[in-house]
Formats: C-alpha cells, structure tokens, sequence
C-alpha cells in the first residue's frame, strides 16, 4: 500500500484561487437563506413543516420560499413578511 499523495503546489494555487473569485453575492444569498431557515423553524417548530414550506411553492408569493430569499433582499423580506402574516393567523385561532 503506498502512501497517499501530498497535494501539489498546483492544486492548493488552484483552491486559493477559487477562495478569491467567491462573489460576495453568493455569500449574502447564503446569509439570507441561513437566517430564512431559523426563522421559519422558530415560527413553525417542526423540522418537517419548515422544510415542506421552504421548498414547496407559495401561491402569496409566486415562488419557493428558499429560492425567492437567496434571490434578493427584497424577496427575503417579501418571505419574512408571510411568515410572520402565518404566524398571526395561527395565532389567531389558538384557544
């Protein structure tokens, strides 16, 4: 069995390289989906009812609800907004 192989100057250029071409816009995007994520969980408190929300098609918004949020700012708010507009309905008809 022969030892695994070090990775090459070449390689770790390469890796370094991508690190550097990383657009800022995917990192907001990724930053709005992650604070999408917690706070559909904490209004839903089901892992499950959270994950079928996130990705299934919204008819208030036109949209999957991950998918409008890492598009823009503007569609995060437009989610956080129905978000929050269910958490009140559901409110509403608590005991």
């Amino acid at each position: 069995m022969s030892p695994p192989e070090a990775p090459t100057p070449h390689s770790r250029r390469n890796a370094r390289n991508w690190s550097r071409r990383a657009s800022p816009l995917l990192a907001q995007s990724m930053k709005r989906q992650g604070l999408l994520v917690s706070l559909v969980y904490a209004q839903f408190g089901d892992r499950e009812k959270s994950i079928q929300f996130l990705n299934s098609h919204n008819d208030g918004l036109g949209a999957k609800p991950l998918n409008l949020a890492a598009e823009s700012a503007a569609g995060y708010e437009a989610v956080r907004s129905e978000v929050r507009r269910m958490g009140a309905l559901a409110d509403d008809t608590a005991p």
